[in-house]
C-alpha cells in the first residue's frame, strides 16, 4: 500500500514539472535559395543570365525574404553583389569571355534572423566572337567665334608736326570653350559613373546611373578601359538591368581609366564621364 501511494506521487510531480517545463525556443527561420539559369550553355563574350528566388521561414509560413544581400561567385572569384526585390527575387547577368565548364554559386551570409544558405549552378561557355568596338565619339564641331565689334571712328585730330601713334588694338575676346557633344536623337543618354574603386585585391569595382533610354529601351551597356585617359578599348558588355560592373583582370599597383555607354534599338551612347582606379 505505501509503495503505490509513493509512486502515485512520484507520477504527480513529474506531470508537474513537465507541465512547468518552459517551450523549446523556435530555431530562427530556414533560409531557401532556388537559382535558375536562363540556359545551360551560352557562347563567350555574352551575359549568363538567371533568376534568383530567397525564401525564408518554415512549414507552412514561408514567405519571400525580401531585401536579402545576396553575393555572387564564379569558380570562387567574386563577381558582385545581389538585393532581392519585394517579392524575394533577384536577377543574374554577368558577360563571360572564358570558354569551358563554370559554377556559379549565389550565397546568403545570414544575419540575427535568418540561417546562411547558398546555390550553385553550373553552365558551359562555348567559343563565340567578341563585339566590335564602337567607333570613338566624333569631337565636338568647333563653335563659331562671335564677330569682334567694330570699332567706333575716331575723331581727326589736329594737325601737328608729330603724326599721332596708331592706338594698340583691342584684343578679341577668348570665346567660351565647346560644351559636350548633344546625344544623337533616339540613342540613349550618357551614364554617369558615380562609384569607381578597388575594394579587395585582384577587382576594380564601378557603379553608373541608368540614363535616359532616348525612347527606345536600354538593351544593355558596354564598359571600356585604358591605362592612360582618354583612350579606352572596350572591356566587356552587361546586360540591360546592370548598373555595375567588376574588372577581375588588373594587376595590383596599376591606375586604370573607365567610361561605360548605354545602347538601345538605335545604337550607342557617347561615352559616360571618366574615372580612375588604382588596383590593390
Amino acid at each position: 500500500m505505501v509503495r503505490r501511494a509513493l509512486a502515485a506521487a512520484v507520477g504527480v510531480i513529474a506531470g508537474l514539472a513537465l507541465m512547468s517545463a518552459p517551450a523549446a525556443a523556435t530555431s530562427e527561420p530556414v533560409t531557401k535559395i532556388r537559382f535558375t539559369l536562363n540556359a545551360a550553355q551560352v557562347p563567350a563574350w555574352t551575359n549568363v543570365t538567371g533568376t534568383v528566388v530567397v525564401t525564408a521561414g518554415s512549414g507552412p509560413s514561408t514567405k519571400p525574404f525580401a531585401g536579402a544581400s545576396l553575393t555572387m561567385s564564379v569558380d570562387g572569384v567574386a563577381i558582385g553583389p545581389l538585393t532581392t526585390d519585394g517579392q524575394g527575387q533577384a536577377y543574374l547577368a554577368y558577360p563571360m569571355t572564358v570558354e569551358g565548364q563554370h559554377t556559379i554559386r549565389v550565397t546568403f551570409a545570414g544575419d540575427v534572423s535568418h540561417k546562411k544558405a547558398h546555390h550553385d549552378a553550373g553552365f558551359m561557355v562555348t567559343p563565340g566572337e567578341p563585339p566590335p568596338p564602337a567607333p570613338p565619339s566624333p569631337p565636338p564641331p568647333d563653335p563659331s567665334p562671335e564677330p569682334s565689334p567694330e570699332p567706333s571712328p575716331e575723331p581727326s585730330p589736329d594737325p601737328s608736326p608729330e603724326p599721332s601713334p596708331e592706338p594698340s588694338p583691342e584684343p578679341s575676346p577668348t570665346p567660351d570653350p565647346s560644351p559636350p557633344a548633344p546625344p544623337v536623337e533616339g540613342r540613349p543618354g550618357a551614364p554617369t559613373i558615380y562609384l569607381a574603386e578597388s575594394p579587395t585585391p585582384g577587382l576594380n569595382y564601378i557603379e553608373w546611373t541608368v540614363p535616359a533610354n532616348g525612347g527606345s529601351p536600354i538593351t544593355g551597356y558596354r564598359i571600356y578601359r585604358s591605362l592612360e585617359s582618354g583612350n579606352e578599348q572596350f572591356l566587356l558588355s552587361k546586360g540591360p538591368l546592370a548598373f555595375s560592373a567588376d574588372d577581375v583582370r588588373v594587376v595590383a599597383g596599376t591606375t586604370y581609366y573607365y567610361v561605360v555607354t548605354a545602347l538601345n534599338a538605335n545604337g550607342e551612347s557617347v561615352w559616360s564621364n571618366e574615372v580612375v582606379v588604382t588596383a590593390t
